[in-house]
Protein backbone atom coordinates (compact mmCIF):
# COMPACT_ATOMS: atom_id res chain seq x y z
CA UNK A 1 0.00 0.00 0.00
CA UNK A 2 3.07 2.74 0.56
CA UNK A 3 3.89 1.98 -3.12
CA UNK A 4 0.41 2.87 -4.04
CA UNK A 5 0.08 6.13 -6.28
CA UNK A 6 -3.23 7.33 -5.53
CA UNK A 7 -1.53 10.45 -4.09
CA UNK A 8 -2.37 9.48 -0.17
CA UNK A 9 1.07 8.88 0.52
CA UNK A 10 3.72 11.90 0.81
CA UNK A 11 7.45 11.33 1.34
CA UNK A 12 8.99 12.41 4.99
CA UNK A 13 12.42 12.41 6.31
CA UNK A 14 12.75 9.88 9.45
CA UNK A 15 15.96 10.62 11.59
CA UNK A 16 16.00 7.61 13.83
CA UNK A 17 17.09 8.54 17.47
CA UNK A 18 17.22 12.17 16.18
CA UNK A 19 20.23 11.33 14.50
CA UNK A 20 20.42 13.48 11.35
CA UNK A 21 23.28 11.35 9.09
CA UNK A 22 20.71 8.71 9.22
CA UNK A 23 17.88 10.04 7.95
CA UNK A 24 16.07 8.47 5.19
CA UNK A 25 13.24 8.87 2.96
CA UNK A 26 9.99 7.12 4.11
CA UNK A 27 6.09 7.21 2.94
CA UNK A 28 3.81 8.45 5.38
CA UNK A 29 -0.26 9.24 5.32
CA UNK A 30 -0.15 12.87 6.94
CA UNK A 31 -2.78 14.59 9.29
CA UNK A 32 -1.73 18.12 10.53
CA UNK A 33 -3.56 20.01 13.05
CA UNK A 34 -3.36 23.58 14.24
CA UNK A 35 -2.18 24.64 17.49
CA UNK A 36 -3.36 22.06 20.16
CA UNK A 37 -2.45 22.18 23.94
CA UNK A 38 0.43 20.06 24.65
CA UNK A 39 -0.82 16.84 26.84
CA UNK A 40 2.09 17.68 29.08
CA UNK A 41 1.73 20.99 30.07
CA UNK A 42 -1.31 22.91 29.62
CA UNK A 43 -0.12 26.43 29.29
CA UNK A 44 1.77 25.63 25.90
CA UNK A 45 0.98 25.24 22.30
CA UNK A 46 2.17 23.47 19.62
CA UNK A 47 1.01 22.05 15.48
CA UNK A 48 0.40 18.56 16.14
CA UNK A 49 1.33 16.15 13.41
CA UNK A 50 0.12 12.69 12.83
CA UNK A 51 1.62 10.30 10.76
CA UNK A 52 0.92 6.80 9.58
CA UNK A 53 3.71 4.69 8.40
CA UNK A 54 4.65 1.65 7.01
CA UNK A 55 5.76 -0.44 9.71
CA UNK A 56 8.03 -1.96 6.47
CA UNK A 57 11.97 -1.79 6.34
CA UNK A 58 11.66 -1.01 2.82
CA UNK A 59 9.28 2.08 3.05
CA UNK A 60 8.56 3.17 6.33
CA UNK A 61 10.40 2.02 9.80
CA UNK A 62 10.11 -1.02 11.83
CA UNK A 63 11.04 0.68 15.10
CA UNK A 64 9.91 4.17 16.55
CA UNK A 65 11.52 5.43 19.52
CA UNK A 66 9.16 8.26 21.49
CA UNK A 67 10.94 11.43 22.56
CA UNK A 68 14.12 10.45 20.61
CA UNK A 69 13.15 9.98 16.67
CA UNK A 70 12.47 13.03 14.82
CA UNK A 71 10.54 13.62 11.37
CA UNK A 72 11.25 16.19 8.37
CA UNK A 73 7.82 16.53 7.50
CA UNK A 74 5.68 19.82 6.34
CA UNK A 75 3.16 21.53 8.47
CA UNK A 76 1.01 22.42 5.97
CA UNK A 77 0.62 20.86 2.64
CA UNK A 78 3.30 22.21 0.27
CA UNK A 79 5.01 24.18 3.13
CA UNK A 80 8.50 24.18 3.78
CA UNK A 81 9.15 20.80 6.16
CA UNK A 82 9.74 21.50 9.24
CA UNK A 83 11.87 19.07 11.87
CA UNK A 84 8.88 17.38 14.48
CA UNK A 85 9.77 15.45 17.65
CA UNK A 86 7.49 12.07 17.58
CA UNK A 87 5.95 12.45 20.64
CA UNK A 88 3.95 8.92 20.84
CA UNK A 89 2.70 6.03 19.33
CA UNK A 90 -0.93 6.09 19.47
CA UNK A 91 -0.96 2.50 17.59
CA UNK A 92 0.24 -0.44 15.79
CA UNK A 93 -2.42 -1.92 13.61
CA UNK A 94 -2.33 -3.31 9.93
CA UNK A 95 1.50 -3.28 9.40
CA UNK A 96 0.98 0.41 10.02
CA UNK A 97 2.37 3.05 12.51
CA UNK A 98 0.40 5.43 13.99
CA UNK A 99 2.50 8.01 15.80
CA UNK A 100 1.77 11.81 16.97
CA UNK A 101 4.62 14.59 16.74
CA UNK A 102 4.72 18.29 17.71
CA UNK A 103 6.24 20.76 15.78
Amino acid sequence: MATDPSGFFETITWYPNGVTPDGRAVRAVVARDDLQPLPDSPVHNAPIVRLRIPNDATYGVTVVHPHKDTALVALRYGATPTLVSIHRVVSQVFGFWFVEAYG
